[in-house]
């Protein structure tokens, strides 16, 4: 389903504060690399 069209102009920094990202967001663990080529190994 479409999202339609705004009506109101997005507002810059409206998220700041709400949203928190954790400082190992940009680690990604080895196993789960793997699952995503396929290797579902033990």
């Amino acid at each position: 389903m479409p999202a339609g069209a705004r009506t109101q102009p997005r507002t810059p920094g409206a998220w700041r504060g709400r949203v928190a990202i954790a400082d190992d967001f940009d680690e990604t663990p080895e196993d789960l690399i793997a699952a995503f080529h396929g290797d579902t190994g033990p």
